[in-house]
C-alpha cells in the first residue's frame, strides 16, 4: 500500500469509504491516461500539433479547423511560461466567439507562428 493511501486511512479513520478512495483514485489515474494518450504520445512521435495555411488554421490538439473568413482578429498573448493564439470569430460558434490556442506544446518559434497566422489572415481578407 501506498504512503497517500496510508495518509487517506489515517485521516479518514476507517476502512468503510474505500471504495470511494479507490473510486477517486482510479478516476485521477483515468484523466492521467487520458492527458497522456492526448497530448504526450503524439508530441513523441513527432505528429502535427498545429497547422496552418491559407485556407485555414488547424489545431490538431483541441481537434479545431478555422476558416480564415470566419475569423475577424488574431492576436497573441504571452504569459509567465507560454504564449498562446487568440482568434476572434466574426460570428458565434460551438467554440464561443474566440479560442485559445496555447503555443506551450508547438514545437517552434512563437513570434513565428504568430507571425505566419497574420500574414495568412491578412491574405484571405
Amino acid at each position: 500500500m501506498s504512503i497517500p493511501h496510508l495518509i487517506k486511512f489515517i485521516v479518514i479513520g476507517d476502512f468503510v469509504n474505500w471504495g470511494l478512495i479507490l473510486f477517486v483514485d482510479l478516476l485521477l489515474i483515468a484523466m492521467f491516461v487520458y492527458l497522456f494518450v492526448k497530448y504526450f504520445i503524439p508530441a513523441f512521435q513527432n505528429k502535427i500539433a498545429l497547422e496552418i495555411n491559407s485556407e485555414e488554421i488547424i489545431s490538431y490538439i483541441k481537434d479545431v479547423s478555422i476558416k480564415w473568413s470566419d475569423v475577424k482578429e488574431v492576436t497573441t498573448v504571452s504569459g509567465r511560461y507560454s504564449s498562446s493564439l487568440y482568434i476572434k470569430f466574426k460570428y458565434e460558434t460551438d467554440h464561443g466567439d474566440s479560442i485559445r490556442i496555447g503555443l506551450q506544446y508547438i514545437k517552434g518559434d512563437n513570434e513565428k507562428i504568430y507571425d505566419t497566422a497574420i500574414l495568412y489572415f491578412e491574405q484571405s481578407n
